[in-house]
């Protein structure tokens, strides 16, 4: 964190965002929190036409599926720190991918991202979160903030949360 008191917020994704959503995917991809298949140049490349279509609040998934989309992203002073990827499904909605930069972990800025989602969801939408084995820390930020664990067996350990 800067020296000085920062200014955080939470807009929008912009075109020069994509970027570094898609170097948070990596280096979460990297670290078991994403598929490692982004990894791989032909899923990187889907990875990064996808990102560019959220700009437009859209997203296609892996699958060919098209669903609305937003993505939030957490600023300090301006500058991109984090984001949330919101899908829009017709019977919930799922926070489908959501990283903060490494350097600040630990300063509540993941959890600041999932709040305003949480005060922006319409009552009683459910609304579904996904975790790998390796995202501990999500799964214990996601049950602090009031989502249930889905008693289920997953393929790849995933671990399914919801909040109605």
């Amino acid at each position: 964190m800067p020296d000085h008191p920062a200014q955080v917020s939470i807009d929008r994704l912009r075109a020069g965002d994509v970027v570094h959503v898609f170097n948070l995917i990596l280096q979460g991809s990297d670290k078991g929190h994403f598929t490692p298949l982004y990894l791989e140049p032909r899923y990187a490349a889907g990875l990064g036409m996808q990102l560019f279509c959220l700009l437009t609040g859209w997203l296609r998934l892996p699958g060919g599926e098209w669903l609305r989309g937003r993505t939030s992203v957490v600023r300090i002073d301006g500058l991109f720190v984090g984001f949330l990827i919101l899908l829009h499904r017709p019977s919930h909605d799922e926070i489908y991918m959501t990283a903060v930069d490494t350097a600040l972990h630990g300063y509540g800025l993941g959890r600041l991202l999932i709040q305003d989602v949480l005060h922006k969801q319409p009552p009683g939408r459910p609304l579904r979160a996904d975790c790998l084995p390796a995202s501990a820390c999500m799964q214990r930020l996601l049950a602090g903030l009031g989502f249930e664990r889905q008693d289920e067996d997953f393929p790849g350990g995933v671990q399914r949360f919801w909040r109605v």
